[in-house]
């Protein structure tokens, strides 16, 4: 028995490896990477059926930077059975889903928490810099696009055109300094564009964020992120979380916290609207054709923020609806700049007095030893168990320098065994990137084991311990080199960089009212991010002159009538829309008819049917009320209704628009008469001479009677059936 359990056990064991082995997620089978220059994106997941509606609501998980399970898998298995417990329909990564570089046994290891999501075709990564072993060759992402069978770049749809998840691969592709955009910006922006005209909501994810509060840092080579049609932006590389509104409306979310340990948070960007680094966690998305919810959530389970996105109808960009109202626990105000010129520098030995306000230290990805050589003291760097490169971190005396921007210069003499190239790594102002490279020094096969020196620039320069273990620079030696440095001097000066235009943006502009004015607002941000509002040089266009004008040139807004429109401004080559409402200030009209039968007297015989209809030339009629009792009490009009009481009725009416605009009431009076002999007591009198007449049969008003012989009374008229006059009426008397 017991052998029979354990050969079922077996089979068990060996069928679910095989569908390990064989599985292919959304049946993209691609062995290879995504060509990284690509002219398109893969298409993969579900295809969306435009024959039947968007799903009404789907959960996603947002996981990034989590991979640790080769070590140690405590947090990210925590976060794992956080995210499970949600019931996600897809779980997205913003990548480093293994560390430290992404290799067979790493990335297997890494993903043990999430693979029946992976065998399941529920799972879509995208892949940072320790996916890429901190390189950028296909060769290196080469195990974990062979474990994921998932491309470099590619779009995923779910919930049948409800969301589309944009990956452009942005480890690998970047704009240049001089701001070229990288080989496929284009097809990004082609995917970016078919996304918003046939899915609800289009979100982009990128490993690097574009701006953080993080110890990485901005990284504005990713700035052609921001395409108009993204709705939101995920992103990591960074280990905590973070909700950013960029200078160009754009929302950010950061969630690095997926496991694999959480780092320090820095003075916050301009925009910063939450950060937090306590605890790990993930991002939820939950999604419906009207709203975007984005819950961040820490282990346990607690949502420490939240926000709610929409989409404005007219110019198709996503906005805060609503937000969690987190307050701060420890504002900074921002770094301060020394003042003067500065010089620290470095030389090795048993002299104290080299070590000059610049120290090195080891770490885990940068060790180091000295050595003597030619009798001098020097430091050999040691080969790195992170990473292509081998790495020497430096931290600057406080006291000293700090802050910044400074126009630095780094004097370094060095030699090498063997031929190579390095770069020195510094926090750059004009960036925002923690890690900017210098120049790449190349040492050649005939300056091997020589002594050389070189001088290199680093514009913009910042030094305020962001770099790893709170360096303030790093000398990145590529291919493992066996660097040797002697010595090392940094001359600063401090420096006002040249801003560029970012974004502008209209300020809010209060809905108005027909015949009234607004002066548009709209304020600039710079490279710097210093805003200012601008008064000249703007261009403004409206995109519904029947409802509001623009003056081109100040910007004076017209309200002309109810309706919408899209205010453009334009300045330096920068656009941005706001959509303006013009509310309805007029109220809609009603009017009532009556229906029975009509005497001559004006009253109505029996009972009036009463009907009322209003008409909004604007905003529509949102309802009708009436009142019996001259406005004590006011009933919703529902459809027509029955007057029958023998009376005299003053019926009150009015409407309300769905502008909130009320009509001012309208009286209309009604009498109604219950029986056919008040008609013959209308029609009969007795003269002066004591006899009685009846009027003319001609003319219900006819001055004109007709003698009766006898007295005869009511009743006697009525039973011999002397036929009152003719009264024209809608019907017969009975």
């Amino acid at each position: 028995m017991k052998k029979n359990l354990m050969n079922r056990a077996l089979l068990v064991c060996l069928a679910l490896f095989m569908l390990a082995a064989s599985f292919v997620p959304n049946g993209t089978a691609q062995a290879e990477g995504a060509d990284l220059g690509a002219a398109s994106l893969q298409r993969i997941g579900e295809i969306a059926d435009p024959s039947k509606p968007p799903a009404d609501k789907l959960v996603l998980a947002v996981i990034g930077d989590y991979g640790d399970c080769y070590r140690n898998c405590e947090h990210e298995q925590a976060v794992a059975d956080l995210v499970h417990s949600w019931n996600p329909g897809a779980i997205l990564t913003v990548g480093d889903n293994s560390y430290r570089l992404g290799t067979v046994d790493e990335v297997e290891a890494d993903q043990k928490p999430y693979w029946t999501d992976i065998a399941a075709g529920r799972f879509f990564p995208i892949y940072g810099n320790h996916d890429y072993g901190n390189g950028c060759s296909p060769d290196s992402l080469k195990p974990s696009l062979d474990y994921f069978k998932i491309p470099a770049s590619y779009v995923a749809g779910f919930g049948n055109g409800l969301v589309d998840f944009i990956n452009p691969d942005v480890n690998c592709n970047m704009s240049s300094q001089t701001g070229a955009q990288p080989a496929i910006f284009d097809a990004y922006k082609n995917t970016v564009n078919e996304s918003s005209a046939n899915a609800k909501w289009v979100l982009t994810g990128g490993h690097q964020p574009i701006f953080s509060s993080g110890q990485a840092g901005n990284n504005l080579n990713r700035r052609w992120l921001m395409t108009p049609g993204v709705d939101l932006l995920l992103q990591g590389h960074d280990h905590h979380a973070e909700h950013i509104v960029t200078p160009e409306g754009y929302n950010e979310v950061i969630t690095g916290n997926g496991g694999q340990g959480l780092t320090p948070l820095f003075p916050p960007v301009p925009g910063s609207m939450f950060r937090d680094n306590s605890e790990y966690g993930a991002v939820r998305l939950t999604i419906t054709p009207e709203t975007l919810t984005v819950d961040y959530v820490n282990i346990p389970g607690t949502v420490v923020y939240s926000f709610t996105l929409k989409k404005d109808p007219f110019t198709k960009k996503a906005y805060v609806a609503s937000r969690t109202d987190w307050q701060d626990p420890n504002p900074n105000p921002g770094d301060s700049q020394a003042t003067g010129d500065k010089t620290v520098s470095m030389a090795f030995g048993e002299d104290n007095e080299y070590k000059n306000g610049l120290d090195w230290f080891p770490y885990e990805s940068g060790p180091a030893h000295e050595i003597e050589i030619d009798g001098r003291t020097a430091l050999q760097l040691d080969r790195s168990a992170f990473g292509t490169a081998n790495n020497l971190y430096m931290k600057i005396d406080d006291e000293r320098m700090y802050g910044g921007p400074y126009k630095a210069t780094a004097s370094i003499e060095y030699r090498s065994p063997v031929a190579g190239s390095f770069v020195l790594q510094y926090e750059s102002a004009a960036t925002g990137a923690t890690y900017q490279s210098t120049a790449r020094v190349s040492i050649k096969a005939d300056q091997v084991d020589k002594w050389q020196t070189v001088t290199l620039d680093m514009p913009g320069a910042r030094f305020t311990n962001r770099q790893n273990g709170g360096a303030d620079m790093r000398i990145v030696a590529a291919n493992k080199l066996p660097l040797i440095i002697s010595s090392m001097k940094i001359d600063a000066t401090p420096e006002k960089l040249p801003v560029t235009l970012w974004a502008i943006r209209i300020q809010t502009i209060d809905p108005m009212k027909a015949g009234e004015t607004s002066q548009t607002v709209v304020k600039a941000t710079y490279s710097d991010f210093s805003t200012e509002l601008v008064t000249e040089g703007l261009t403004f266009t409206s995109s519904d002159t029947e409802v509001a004008s623009v003056d081109k040139t100040s910007g004076m807004i017209t309200a002309l009538r109810p309706g919408d429109t899209v205010i453009t401004a334009e300045y330096g080559g920068v656009q941005d829309q706001y959509h303006l409402t013009v509310k309805d200030s007029v109220p809609p009209t009603t009017t009532l008819t009556l229906d029975g039968t009509l005497l001559r007297d004006g009253s109505y015989l029996h009972e009036a049917i009463v009907r009322l209809a209003a008409v909004d030339d604007y905003s529509g009629v949102e309802k009708i009320e009436y009142s019996l009792d001259r406005g004590n009490t006011w009933n919703l009009y529902t459809g027509s209704f029955a007057l029958n009481q023998d009376a005299i009725l003053d019926i009150q009416f009015h409407a309300i628009d769905k502008a909130g605009n009320v009509e001012l009431p309208q009286t209309q009076t009604v009498k109604v008469t219950s029986a056919t002999i008040a008609n013959l007591r209308a029609s009969y009198r007795t003269n002066p001479s004591g006899k009685r007449e009846l009027r003319n049969p001609s003319s219900a008003t006819s001055t004109t009677w007709r003698r009766l012989s006898g007295k005869r009374s009511y009743s006697e008229i009525k039973a011999k059936r002397i036929k009152p006059p003719s009264l024209r009426l809608k019907g017969t008397i009975p």
